[in-house]
């Protein structure tokens, strides 16, 4: 069952948020979006991820326009309160289970 907590970058478990639920180092949680124009004309990415094992946070935007990419990456330490705000990239759970803002 889904309920508001699923939009947050953070994994089930018995351990406090700040504690992996996985030992590997690839374990992540991770935001992605995509979207483009019927004709294929614009697209973009955007994306976050956490890596809580690594202690890393980094997120990217890349736009495609008229054949060019635009990209933009920010990386850095993850803090312990699963913050989803990395250099100029922030996620906001606006109204959970319905509304994202990137």
């Amino acid at each position: 069952m889904l309920t508001p907590f699923d939009d947050y970058p953070i994994h089930a478990s018995a351990e406090p948020v700040a504690t992996p639920v996985s030992a590997d180092p690839n374990h992540y949680d991770r935001y992605w979006f995509n979207g483009h124009q019927r004709d294929g004309d614009f697209y973009f990415g955007a994306a976050m991820g956490h890596y809580p094992v690594r202690g890393v946070i980094d997120a990217a935007f890349s736009l495609v326009k008229d054949g060019v990419e635009h990209s933009v990456f920010a990386s850095g330490a993850m803090p312990l309160d699963r913050s989803a705000t990395i250099g100029p990239f922030r996620i906001e759970v606006i109204e959970p289970l319905r509304t994202i803002r990137y």
